[in-house]
C-alpha cells in the first residue's frame, strides 16, 4: 500500500529562521543566492525531507524486494530438497519391495525344502519297511529251502 508523503512544510518543525539561510546557500541548495527568502528555505526543506522520504521508501521496496528474493530462492532450494527426498522415499519404498519378495521366496523355499525334507523321511521309512519285509520274506523263503 503506497503512503504519500507527509507534508512536512506545514509542520512547525520546518520553519526557516534567517540563520540557517547560510548553511543553505553553502549546500548550493537555492539558485539565486541574491533573492534568497525563509519561504525559499522552507520550500528547499520540504523538498528536501520528501526526496529523504522517497528515498527511504525506496530503500525500503529495495530491501523488501531483497528478502523476497532470498524466500523465493529458499523456496527452489526446499522444492529441490523435496525432490530429493520424494526420489529417495520411491527408491526405498522398491528396496523393501524387492526385500519382502526375496524374504518371501526364501521363506516359501524353506518351507517346500521342510515338506521336500517330510517326503524324503516318508519316503525312506517306506523303503526302509519294504526292505524289512523283503528281508523277512526272503528268511522264510530261505528257511524254507532248508
Amino acid at each position: 500500500m503506497e503512503v504519500d508523503p507527509p507534508n512536512t512544510a506545514l509542520s512547525p518543525t520546518t520553519v526557516v529562521h534567517p540563520s540557517h539561510i547560510p548553511k543553505l546557500i553553502k549546500r548550493n541548495a537555492i539558485e539565486d543566492k541574491e533573492k534568497i527568502t525563509v519561504a525559499d528555505g522552507q520550500e528547499y526543506l520540504k523538498r528536501q525531507r520528501e526526496d529523504d522520504w522517497i528515498e527511504n521508501r525506496v530503500a525500503r521496496i529495495e530491501a523488501q524486494n531483497g528478502k523476497l528474493e532470498k524466500l523465493r530462492s529458499d523456496v527452489k532450494v526446499e522444492e529441490a530438497k523435496l525432490e530429493n527426498l520424494e526420489r529417495e522415499y520411491k527408491s526405498e519404498v522398491a528396496r523393501i519391495k524387492k526385500r519382502r519378495e526375496l524374504y518371501d521366496k526364501k521363506a516359501s523355499n524353506r518351507v517346500e525344502r521342510r515338506q521336500a525334507g517330510k517326503i524324503i523321511k516318508k519316503h525312506k521309512r517306506e523303503l526302509e519297511k519294504k526292505q524289512e519285509k523283503l528281508r523277512d520274506e526272503m528268511e522264510e523263503l530261505h528257511l524254507d529251502k532248508i
